[in-house]
């Protein structure tokens, strides 16, 4: 298989998932967080930043619907990608969200904000923006379809 043709086809494929991912949920939130380094100066593990994603993503499903909802299985909708940037030094996670009917873009773009910054190991960078079309997908899933964290793909139930 040549080169060529590989890239065509992970195209092909990234394509197929955003488009799955985009009907997914009506997206509100696209955010990307940034992991800090270790408190000895080493750059942090992939499974130290999705551990720490995922932490952040319980803390906000809590913040937003309530410890007792959570309980009962509730949650927000959410698609995350982990990536290691352009060198493999910057480790990160591409998320989108949808928020609540009963939430504001506003209060829902506060809540992410407090849910990273009280998460331990995130927030040296935070970005969060208006999801505005499929485009977001395809850029989370330009670091490749392996980075999609299923466990953290999760629809709505509210």
């Amino acid at each position: 298989m040549s080169a060529t043709h590989s890239f065509h086809a992970e195209r092909l494929q990234r394509d197929q998932y955003a488009q799955w991912l985009s009907t997914f949920a009506n997206w509100s939130h696209a955010v990307t967080v940034t992991s800090q380094p270790s408190l000895m100066g080493f750059d942090r593990s992939q499974t130290s930043t999705i551990s720490a994603t995922t932490h952040f993503v319980h803390v906000l499903n809590r913040m937003v619907l309530g410890r007792t909802r959570v309980k009962q299985g509730h949650k927000i909708a959410c698609v995350a990608v982990y990536g290691n940037g352009t060198y493999g030094d910057n480790p990160h996670v591409h998320l989108a969200f949808q928020a609540p009917p009963h939430m504001s873009y506003e209060a829902m773009e506060q809540a992410i904000s407090r849910s990273i910054k009280s998460t331990h190991g995130l927030g040296i960078q935070e970005d969060i923006q208006p999801y505005i079309d499929e485009g977001w997908i395809k850029y989370m899933l330009d670091h490749g379809t392996e980075g999609l964290l299923a466990e953290l793909t999760t629809p709505a139930k509210h």
